[in-house]
């Protein structure tokens, strides 16, 4: 056991002041003389019984009990300290304002918070407003209040060790997943700090495989994966091109594997210390920590946004997250507006503790401590909440079960602290043909408030889109020489079970006929994304975006003609259906030329109830024969 005590006489009059009776101060400092240098060859245990035989040798004298005070509460020995803090502190009436702020320290760190909470403020009872004593007392008030009112309110949930694909006898932390289950953690084998990977499957996870295209003999680490799975940010340390001690790095998917990390460059990294990267869901926004100056405390949290190709220069979160203390390990959930982090200078359960803060009208509002038994006593290290805000993970060391010194679990997250429920669209875009996969751009525009989110699939002809739930979407898949495809994506009806959705897109080819050959025309394309007023041909606004893909795809496409055909259900009249649907066709086609198209080159006409594609007996069947469809000729 390490113990700094700069001198043992300094340290015994700054938690009391001592009479000496019945004993000449010559023999008093030959016994404490000894005291002192058990203690300084580590004898701790020879030093207290010396101290306990002459106090009970000279019960007058002070200086001894608090000698052994000092000396127990340096061995954390706070138990035996106790009742010989409270023999003094009964010696004087009133007691010193230093006797009541050594038996909080004691009752404190006994866990007898009630006690300790009415002696801290017996202890600021002396102070003065705005003194240090009178603050450092404000703090310990606040954070002995907050441990009673966790413990008294403590959480009844279970944690769940991962299991042994992930968790070994070394030490595995910080968890990221991806939207559709791969989990990225670093594991510290022999001092040495690596980035391993697993996949969540239906039976649990497989063994978990380090980054061998990331991992090098220096440390890699705090790190984190984006949620569609092509990024990875984390921290490296002591490299040649770093610009501090430690500098985020960020590594991209490739065909086989990852691609050389890359320093992020002098506007997020400094000649500080910046680690314990987060990216956003769209990509845009990182979150870190970082020990730079004109914080506001040893740590503070900071973002930076990715504009024009270049990260701006970070913006610190302000003192609604920072504290005097540290501020670590951001995590901010998918939906944008939850951020988690862990912090010292928040009133907690001691250490660092997990927080829980949401951007609400432009700011940040005030930290929630997370509660106990999720933080504990010591330090927690950051946590994972999945995407439907179910389930935290996180790694801790206090548990039965665990399998080496550091382990990952996983808990069901509290109401209070849950974010917006997020799920995700998981493309997957072939030629509709060759049935060949295509790296396809993709744009997922939320109808409510117009905000795109534009992405390519990767190598595979996947990508993934992280939806809200509760919202609609326009989904647009475009690829050079092939016709564009529109999904109307909607979860209100299901808005409560949060499962993931997987689009299997077939794209057609744009077949222009060489000369002389007879034109062709394509199959007939639902256009998932133009709306009408009920009962009306009136254009709603949200149909614009699907308009404009289509005059675009006719822009760079001049020997392509677009037939626009009109359907209804069954309810009403037929004649009535008919006309309906011719002038809705006809709608779309007005709409197109009002974007620059020659009108010659489209044609409306309805069918109105004649052509169904599902059945009219159910309001969805209905829904889904209410359509507009375009068919391409090709000159």
């Amino acid at each position: 056991m390490k113990i700094n005590l700069p001198s043992l006489f300094a340290l015994i009059f700054l938690c009391f002041t001592v009479t000496v009776n019945g004993q000449s101060n010559k023999k008093t400092a030959k016994i404490l003389t000894k005291a002192n240098a058990l203690i300084k060859a580590s004898k701790y245990e020879a030093a207290n019984q010396w101290l306990l035989k002459n106090i009970e040798k000279y019960p007058d004298n002070e200086k001894f009990s608090a000698a052994l005070i000092t000396n127990y509460i340096n061995q954390q020995k706070y138990a035996e300290a106790e009742p010989f803090v409270r023999a003094l502190k009964n010696k004087t009436n009133p007691p010193s304002s230093k006797a009541h702020f050594t038996l909080y320290t004691c009752l404190k760190n006994q866990k007898k918070y009630t006690e300790a909470k009415a002696e801290i403020e017996a202890f600021m009872s002396y102070q003065q407003k705005g003194t240090k004593p009178y603050q450092l007392g404000k703090t310990e008030l606040k954070q002995i209040t907050t441990i009673d009112s966790l413990l008294k309110n403590q959480l009844n949930i279970p944690f769940d060790n991962i299991g042994q694909n992930i968790n070994t006898q070394n030490a595995e932390n910080l968890p990221f997943f991806t939207a559709d289950g791969k989990i990225l953690f670093s594991r510290i084998v022999n001092g040495q700090e690596d980035l391993f990977i697993s996949t969540l499957t239906d039976t649990g996870f497989i063994k978990a495989k380090p980054l061998v295209s990331l991992n090098t003999p220096a440390n890699e680490g705090a790190q984190c994966i984006s949620p569609d799975g092509n990024f990875i940010f984390f921290t490296g340390c002591e490299r040649r091109d770093g610009y501090g001690r430690c500098d985020i790095y960020v590594s991209v998917k490739k065909e086989n594997g990852w691609s050389q990390a890359k320093n992020l460059g002098s506007n997020i990294n400094s000649e500080a210390r910046e680690t314990q990267p987060c990216i956003s869901a769209d990509g845009k926004t990182l979150f870190f920590a970082s020990n730079r100056k004109g914080g506001y405390g040893k740590s503070d949290l900071y973002r930076s946004t990715y504009e024009n190709n270049a990260w701006s220069t970070p913006v610190n979160l302000g003192d609604k997250i920072n504290s005097k203390g540290e501020e670590e390990s951001p995590y901010i959930h998918p939906d944008g507006n939850s951020l988690y982090f862990i912090s010292s200078g928040h009133p907690g359960m001691g250490g660092k503790d997990i927080f829980f803060s949401q951007f609400v009208d432009g700011q940040w509002q005030t930290p929630k401590n997370l509660g106990y038994p999720i933080n504990q006593e010591g330090d927690e290290y950051g946590l994972f909440v999945d995407i439907n805000g179910n389930s935290g993970y996180f790694a801790s060391d206090s548990y039965d079960d665990s399998y080496g010194l550091l382990d990952i679990y996983s808990f069901p997250l509290p109401e209070a602290y849950k974010p917006d429920p997020i799920s995700f669209v998981k493309l997957i875009v072939r030629d509709a043909e060759t049935k060949k996969l295509i790296a396809a751009r993709s744009t997922l525009i939320d109808l409510e408030d117009g905000r795109k989110l534009q992405k390519t699939t990767n190598l595979e002809g996947e990508s993934i889109q992280l939806v809200n739930p509760k919202k609609e979407y326009s989904l647009s898949v475009k690829y050079d020489g092939y016709i564009f495809h529109s999904e109307n994506i909607q979860f209100q009806e299901i808005a409560q079970s949060y499962e993931p959705f997987i689009y299997e897109i077939f794209l057609q080819k744009v077949e222009i006929p060489l000369e002389n050959e007879t034109a062709e025309t394509s199959n007939p394309i639902v256009l998932n994304n133009i709306f009408f007023e009920s009962g009306s041909y009136d254009l709603l606004e949200k149909s614009n975006f699907e308009l404009e893909s289509i005059a675009n795809f006719m822009k760079e496409n001049q020997k392509v003609n677009i037939q626009f055909v009109g359907h209804t259900d069954n309810v009403g009249q037929e004649k009535d259906n008919l006309e309906l649907s011719e002038k809705r066709a006809l709608a779309v086609k007005n709409a197109i030329i009002n974007m620059g198209i020659d009108a010659s080159r489209m044609t409306g006409i309805g069918k109105g109830e004649s052509q169904p594609i599902d059945s009219n007996e159910t309001e969805e069947g209905r829904k889904n024969n209410r359509r507009t469809e375009m068919i391409i000729r090709y000159e």
